[in-house]
């Protein structure tokens, strides 16, 4: 941030003196601070500075107290890198008026603006059907202040009569403790008992929808009947393929590139958060090979000969995906989320590291949990191997019970 005394030539005041302001300077942007003090004409203020007239000495030493309060005030703020010009001149001059109280909606507002500089598509999403299910509650002349654990208790019943389950109310009440925090790390609010300390939050559904191995070589297996047995075919090979991508999300199977034998990427849903030297390697195995031969073509994923967009191919899993479940016996919840949790649980039950099954479903790997794994890093060749072992064991026709014995486990 750059701050500098100006005139705007375009900017005269009825009387024909011109105001000095403060130019403030903030990633390729500039906005201004009004001051109080004029001038007869635009060459009084010349490099930042004012001259020719009697008080000019007087003028200069206010406005450099002016840009010192405004640098303090800049100090103060965090976060300043994802703001804009704009909203960084919003938040110093609330900062220099004495910290007015802050309405929670327009808190809200300000959050939004600034995850847009870091969150993914799907996060702003998710973000965004939070904002709707706070602003049925909250009401614009709510303080921020005012919050406290039983309002977030008033919030957590209208949000269940609602009709919101436990695990969506367990995701906004996630934001809306960033919204908090966010807002106290900006001197925004005080808190003497900060508001979710005394606050139990819903609980979130356990998300067990991993199928066993029998129920995935079922999966792979099965000769599916019916009207709409092409459909199904379908369906079962964007699952298996996800599988043998590792549990890949929906989104980043139809974005790959498949040409080259191996994969190297970021996951859409955490790339804004992490270099590329964090990025998963593994080669493309043969089951997802053979996969890919069948529906990948000419770089685009085709039902019929015909390709569909993430939304489209979301809601065919979506309408399909509960019929494959239905043909195979499967009793529980079963969704393309189903391919990532059973990758991860074969893996866990071979004994493979936590760090290297992190790797290859292109989570961030933990290497806060011990000092070696600051001297340590994951890369495709243990990816590689761990893939083959969990991809073994499912073309085996052994149990789990059998396979651990088997590896020594």
């Amino acid at each position: 941030m750059k701050l500098k005394a100006t005139i705007l030539p375009a900017k005269v005041l009825i009387n024909g003196t011109h105001r000095i302001r403060i130019a403030m300077s903030h990633r390729g942007s500039t906005r201004y601070f009004m001051t109080r003090f004029t001038v007869p004409s635009p060459k009084n203020v010349m490099g930042g500075q004012v001259i020719g007239v009697p008080n000019s000495s007087y003028m200069n030493q206010q406005l450099l107290l002016k840009m010192t309060q405004i640098y303090k005030a800049y100090d103060e703020l965090e976060d300043t890198d994802y703001l804009t010009c704009s909203q960084l001149l919003e938040q110093i001059e609330a900062k220099l008026r004495g910290g007015e109280p802050k309405k929670l909606l327009d808190v809200i507002d300000e959050f939004v603006a600034y995850k847009k500089n870091s969150a993914s598509p799907g996060t702003m999403r998710i973000i965004k059907f939070a904002m709707k299910v706070f602003r049925k509650f909250f009401d614009d002349r709510f303080f921020l202040k005012n919050l406290n654990a039983q309002v977030l208790y008033d919030f957590r019943d209208f949000m269940t009569s609602d009709g919101q389950n436990p695990s969506t109310q367990r995701i906004y009440f996630q934001i809306f403790r960033e919204i908090v925090n966010y807002a106290c790390r900006h001197k925004y609010v005080e808190y003497e008992v900060y508001p979710f300390r005394d606050f139990d939050g819903p609980k979130s559904l356990s998300r067990n929808v991993a199928v066993s191995i029998e129920e995935l070589r079922t999966i792979r297996d099965k000769k599916f009947t019916g009207k709409f047995a092409a459909q199904l075919d379908f369906v079962r090979d964007l699952f298996m393929l996800s599988f043998y991508l590792c549990g890949m999300n929906l989104v980043d199977v139809l974005q790959m590139d498949y040409s080259g034998e191996y994969l190297h990427f970021l996951r859409q849903k955490t790339k804004s958060r992490r270099p590329d030297d964090m990025a998963t390697e593994f080669t493309i195995q043969p089951e997802a090979r053979d996969i890919l031969n069948r529906i990948y073509k000419d770089g685009k994923f085709l039902f019929n000969g015909k390709p569909k967009s993430f939304v489209g191919y979301n809601s065919f899993l979506n309408r399909f995906l509960p019929d494959v479940a239905e043909q195979c016996g499967i009793k529980h919840r079963f969704i393309y989320y189903s391919a990532r949790k059973t990758f991860t649980q074969i893996a866990n039950e071979l004994m493979i590291k936590d760090s290297i099954i992190e790797f290859c479903i292109g989570d961030a790997v933990s290497n806060d949990r011990k000092v070696i794994g600051s001297y340590i890093k994951v890369n495709k060749r243990m990816a590689d191997a761990a893939i083959r072992k969990v991809f073994n064991a499912v073309a085996s026709t052994k149990t789990m019970d059998e396979l651990v014995e088997e590896y020594g486990l």
